[in-house]
């Protein structure tokens, strides 16, 4: 097992025994992939995931890690309408699984916070009917068919040495844009041609670094406090990001912009 996957399977472990401090619903390990977890936060619709890509040994017992962070909307919010169409189709699709998960029944505490039952526990959202929430991720057996690239909103890179977090680095953009330069066309149940996406129009506008943020407040007030980690930010550097074409037959081209802004934030522990 790579340092990673060991600190992130640690850090939920605490997380799941400090539930009521963990600011998370649910968080469950995706099986069968190292390093790979669902986090359903309390005040969030959404799920996000952290998925390792790639692991690096160093020297002196170092390891490097990099991981993509992606967040899977419900259809409700409305950033779901900035994700691209094929995200968008797929989210509607029969890929992912939509359907309620009951927190954990409980009569001496509170099923969605954790906290003990006295006369000053007076939570609204304790109410039976409200202790639930939609699963809102990939079926386990077609997570295949998601593309590398899709539902991704930032990336995280981290290194521990022996087994100790050192620093990581997160990068994202402010968004993430994407323009269809032929257009995309569907067709509705009569079989008729339906325009999506005019020619040369945006079919991707996800707003990557609010939606990172939102993880990165978890990860370092939540997660890493939870394994007793101090964080400070180091360094902030902006620059210009990049926007994708998607041409004919499929093809993707990237160019750098000045229209949107390449956001890497370094952190020390």
């Amino acid at each position: 097992m790579s340092k990673i996957s060991g600190l992130l399977s640690t850090g939920a472990l605490l997380l799941h025994g400090d539930k009521h401090l963990s600011g998370l619903d649910f968080l469950s390990k995706v099986d069968g992939e190292e390093g790979t977890w669902y986090y359903w936060l309390s005040d969030v619709p959404g799920v996000y995931e952290l998925k390792l890509r790639q692991v690096a040994q160093l020297a002196d017992d170092t390891e490097k890690s990099r991981l993509v962070i992606r967040y899977y909307p419900t259809l409700e919010e409305e950033v779901f309408e900035k994700y691209a169409c094929r995200e968008q189709i797929l989210r509607l699709g029969g890929l992912f699984d939509d359907s309620n998960v009951l927190l954990p029944e409980n009569h001496d505490v509170c099923p969605c916070c954790g906290g003990a039952f006295d006369h000053k526990h007076n939570h609204e959202h304790c109410r039976e009917e409200m202790v639930k929430r939609v699963k809102g991720i990939p079926k386990l057996t077609l997570r295949k068919h998601i593309a590398p690239d899709l539902f991704a909103v930032g990336s995280m890179e981290c290194i521990i040495k022996k087994e100790a977090l050192q620093s990581f680095e997160i990068t994202t953009q402010d968004f993430y844009k994407e323009y269809a330069d032929e257009g995309i066309k569907a067709t509705d149940a009569d079989g008729k041609p339906v325009e999506l996406i005019a020619p040369q129009g945006l079919d991707r506008n996800v707003p990557g670094f609010a939606l990172t943020a939102i993880f990165l407040e978890f990860f370092t007030q939540k997660f890493l406090k939870a394994l007793s980690i101090a964080s400070h930010q180091k360094e902030r550097v902006e620059m210009a990001g990049d926007i994708k074409h998607i041409l004919g037959d499929n093809q993707l081209y990237t160019e750098k912009s000045q229209e949107v802004k390449l956001i890497i934030l370094s952190y020390k522990c």
